[in-house]
């Protein structure tokens, strides 16, 4: 019962965590709040043992996936963005960098080949987008511009980062 509990506390807005001393906290907009706090007191242990298996299963997951260049972000909403980044990540980093996601998972795209070379457009985009960012890296911006060079899904992420 508390499985699907926990996915619409999330969905509404409501963020659950346990203190060390196993008190249950609840965080979000008063008034849902106050819809939900009857349901969440008498459910109160077993989403407490949902949380603590969610975060068993999200440790294993990380132990297990190690780090990619491409994850799959999802948020209580339903919404699922798939990223790529410059350099390999780990589940906690693309956690932290998304705030509000509920979970990732790395993934390895159907890598398609550009149709024709990069422009000096697309790279001067790429480029233009690497140091909004603040990227200073040689190597990184390398890495960027090769793996735009290679796979038309990265060369049209990096450029649709440089118009955000």
């Amino acid at each position: 019962m508390s499985a699907p509990l926990f996915l619409e506390l999330q969905k509404a807005g409501v963020h659950l965590s346990v203190s060390p001393s196993g008190e249950l906290k609840a965080k979000g907009n008063p008034e849902t709040l106050r819809t939900f706090l009857p349901i969440i007191r008498e459910n109160k242990d077993a989403l407490i043992a949902d949380m603590h298996e969610a975060f068993e299963e999200r440790a294993a997951r990380a132990e297990h996936a190690g780090v990619s260049y491409w994850w799959r972000v999802r948020f209580p909403d339903g919404v699922v963005k798939e990223v790529f980044t410059l350099s390999p990540d780990t589940l906690e980093g693309r956690l932290l960098a998304y705030p509000g996601a509920v979970d990732a998972e790395p993934f390895a795209p159907d890598i398609t080949p550009p149709e024709s070379p990069m422009s000096a457009t697309e790279e001067q985009s790429i480029r233009a987008w690497l140091d909004r960012i603040g990227e200073k890296s040689p190597e990184i911006i390398f890495a960027a511009i090769d793996a735009a060079n290679r796979s038309a899904q990265i060369r049209a992420y990096c450029i649709s980062q440089q118009e955000i």
